[in-house]
């Protein structure tokens, strides 16, 4: 069985950032828009947006994607997970 494919996403860590930076993902596409976890030298782990995914791989080294951001559902009264 063979390692699956690494992707190659740009990312943004505002919303308004004209500028991207390069992370892997193994796992299944990611779309743009979708928020998913690095890590940082400063902050630790964060949440950033995906941009879009690159054609190609970067002609530089990229850190992984930790994950997928598990959006958490607060209740009306902002107790709970929702259900």
């Amino acid at each position: 069985m063979s390692a699956p494919e690494l992707r190659y996403y740009a990312v943004k860590f505002n919303p308004w950032d004209r500028r991207t930076y390069t992370y892997t993902w193994p796992g299944d596409d990611l779309c743009a828009g979708e928020r998913v976890v690095v890590e940082t030298p400063r902050e630790g782990e964060r949440v950033v947006t995906v941009a879009h995914r690159l054609p190609a791989p970067p002609a530089f080294a990229c850190k992984p994607i930790l994950r997928r951001h598990e959006a958490q559902v607060v209740n009306i009264d902002g107790v709970g997970d929702g259900e």
